[in-house]
């Protein structure tokens, strides 16, 4: 399969997780959750207390992921997820924590 075919497949997404999602580990789960999907992107905190995800992979694989972060991590609430469909991004790399 090249390289094109398989970028075809690819979606990217940003999602913004709304709840009790910082301070509660959250950030670490997500990128611990998107290595054992093979999902690259990245995660941040932001000033309002969300925390933003950018995640590229196959649809099947965000779907799985999307599901999880509903959930989050054991001391998490999460109230809502706002999901865009973005421009693919075919510089990411990895999973990072952006600080």
């Amino acid at each position: 399969m090249s390289n094109v075919s398989s970028m075809a497949e690819l979606i990217s997404t940003k999602i913004i997780v709304s709840g009790k999602v910082q301070g509660v580990w959250f950030r670490a789960f997500t990128r611990e959750f998107a290595l054992k999907l093979g999902i690259e992107g990245n995660v941040r905190n932001k000033d309002d207390g969300t925390v933003q995800i950018v995640a590229r992979a196959k649809p099947r694989d965000l779907d799985e992921f999307i599901e999880g972060l509903k959930k989050g991590p054991t001391h998490a609430v999460v109230d809502r997820l706002d999901i865009d469909i973005v421009k693919l991004d075919s510089s990411l790399k990895g999973f990072k924590i952006i600080r």
